[in-house]
């Protein structure tokens, strides 16, 4: 089974601890990691999407380096590279294997494509980096799969570990493993699991901890392929809906509810 990593940054600990774990499995080739590379007109992109909140997730990934998330008590993907003795360096982590490394602007461009395809690759890991097209996913055997920070097909798009607290449905906060398509967390589930929402003191604890969950979920999933031990169930437009970024009055209320 050939594994490309697909991540939106070089240090990102959840893309890192996922490639570091599939490297050690031997049921699996890691082939190695396209990263998609940080341009302006990324930035401008994400800053339509994310508004000013985009510089405090630059500030508290990229500089502060998750540090936070070394304290809790559960496992982060930032615990278990550290416990490891491993930093979150994807493209030092392909050189000391000697895999392939790719930085690109643009994931959906032919020529990217074409040479995937020379690739022969069977599924990607996608840790984040834009949305995705059909030529990109078709050079995937399998699929390209994501671990979605939300219960689908009820809860597609962003801010889904907040909204359900709005709509009192506090039951529905958990990660999906699913198949990617051109749609927006549109195709076929692999896995969902729930978690206990009320546990946490904040909206940050909870999306830590869902880090951990998105992880194993990333990497139990991949191995259930490789085995072919593995069930898709597919979604309808119709069973959910999508969520957008949260107004930040809306996202105060959701942190008054959930206190």
């Amino acid at each position: 089974m050939r594994v490309l990593i697909i991540a939106p940054t070089n240090f990102q600990s959840y893309a890192s601890s996922v490639l570091v774990k599939l490297i050690e499995d031997p049921n699996i080739h890691v082939v190695g990691v396209l990263l998609h590379k940080f341009t302006l007109r990324r930035l401008k992109n994400e800053f339509k999407r994310d508004g000013k909140r985009i510089f405090t997730k630059i500030l508290n990934k990229a500089i502060l380096g998750e540090k936070k998330s070394l304290d809790y008590s559960f496992e982060t993907p930032k615990k278990i590279l550290d416990n490891s003795g491993i930093k979150a360096d994807l493209k030092g982590i392909c050189k000391s294997n000697n895999l392939y490394f790719k930085e690109v602007s643009l994931f959906n461009s032919a020529k990217l494509c074409e040479e995937l395809a020379a690739l022969k690759l069977d599924i990607g890991a996608f840790c984040g980096g834009g949305l995705l097209r059909d030529n990109f996913l078709n050079s995937f055997s399998f699929g390209v799969l994501n671990c979605h920070m939300g219960i689908l097909p009820m809860y597609r798009g962003m801010d889904v570990v907040e909204w359900p607290f709005l709509q009192n449905d506090i039951s529905n906060v958990g990660v999906t493993c699913h198949i990617m398509d051109r749609g927006i967390d549109t195709g076929d589930i692999l896995e969902v699991v729930k978690i206990n929402s009320e546990k946490f003191d904040s909206f940050i604890d909870m999306r830590e901890y869902l880090s951990g969950v998105m992880y194993n979920l990333m990497i139990k999933n991949i191995l259930s392929i490789a085995l072919g031990d593995y069930t898709k169930v597919k979604q309808l437009k119709r069973d959910g809906k999508q969520y957008f970024v949260m107004h930040p009055l809306l996202k105060n209320l959701a942190i008054k509810k959930y206190k």
